[in-house]
């Protein structure tokens, strides 16, 4: 009797979560149409893209959390790959202390590396994503669909623009959160 009562309670589980999965996927639809109108469909569609450079920016952050600690990259063997072992725990406390010039080199490093991804390979993730039918995660639809639909609509420029002082003001008030998150990052 209580195998059978929760098979059925597991079966309505399914059930709800099947039906509420198409209405997660299309309020994501909608948060994008939201994203054009306030910020230009230009600027939603450049998000959206840069969704699919997710290989090319845990490349980078590899790369940068081993320059920052000191220690080998993968691959690297012999007398480097026990020292740099051995150095690990004090780089490690070293990463978590002040971080603000090595945060900054982070972003700025980041943006330009995707600013450097060519055309091409912009272009081809793109058909990689439609033919793997990639998406965020599970509750959001394939990224490519996303970026059919803001392709399909009317271009609109955007609805709220900063001023240089807004701007600033911004920067400022998110400079704590840039800072946490490049320590995550570079601490590993």
């Amino acid at each position: 009797m209580l195998h059978g009562l929760a098979w059925l309670f597991w079966r309505a589980l399914l059930l709800l979560d099947r039906l509420t999965a198409r209405a997660g996927q299309q309020a994501e639809y909608h948060a994008d149409t939201l994203a054009a109108r306030t910020a230009s469909t230009e600027a939603a569609r450049g998000m959206l893209e840069t969704l699919l450079l997710g290989g090319a920016v845990g490349t980078l952050v590899t790369r940068l959390r081993a320059d920052h600690q000191n220690r080998p990259r993968a691959g690297r063997r012999g007398m480097a790959a026990r020292a740099g072992a051995a150095r690990a725990g004090a780089a490690h406390a070293e990463a978590t202390r002040d971080l603000t010039p090595a945060s900054d080199a982070l972003w700025e490093r980041l943006r330009d590396h995707l600013a450097a991804v060519p055309p091409l390979e912009r272009e081809r993730l793109r058909r990689r994503s439609a033919l793997d039918r990639c998406a965020v995660d599970a509750t959001h639809p394939p990224t490519h669909l996303r970026l059919a639909l803001l392709e399909r609509s009317t271009p609109v420029p955007a609805a709220i623009t900063a001023t240089p002082a807004e701007f600033t003001a911004i920067t400022a008030e998110l400079a704590p959160h840039r800072e946490r998150v490049a320590r995550v990052l570079l601490a590993g």
